[in-house]
């Protein structure tokens, strides 16, 4: 028998099976990747499209990670500024996940 061994990311991994404790994670998008943007805008629309047929409203949130401690310095910050929320605009890749709106 012929096996093929797959050798995926942690990013990857999370693309294909949600691992992630949240029930509301979908995806982990890379800027630099043209299709994960077109991902994201079709799960944006599909969101708009839901709320306009629902009394429950729902919303997409992106959650950016990558490098912190640079980019806080880059800032004028504290290198530690960003521990908990790294900005979108300093985000190499972002988590996208979907709430409800209370």
């Amino acid at each position: 028998m012929n096996y093929d061994i797959m050798v995926i990311s942690k990013q990857q991994k999370d693309k294909l099976m949600n691992t992630r404790k949240s029930k509301n994670y979908l995806m982990t998008i890379d800027y630099a990747c043209a299709g994960d943007i077109f991902e994201l805008e079709k799960i944006r629309k599909a969101v708009s499209i839901i709320n306009k047929g629902n009394s429950k409203k729902y919303y997409v949130k992106l959650q950016g990670r990558g490098p912190r401690t640079a980019k806080a310095i880059f800032d004028g910050l504290d290198r530690r500024a960003y521990d908990s929320s790294l900005p979108l605009r300093h985000a190499n890749t972002a988590d996208v996940y979907v709430y409800e709106r209370y």
